[in-house]
């Protein structure tokens, strides 16, 4: 389902963030 993708991508996303912000 694209709205798998989507969220797969979302949590990928933030989790990039919290990391580079450390």
């Amino acid at each position: 389902m694209i709205c798998g993708i989507f969220w797969d991508l979302y949590t990928l996303h933030i989790f990039v963030r919290v990391s580079l912000k450390s």
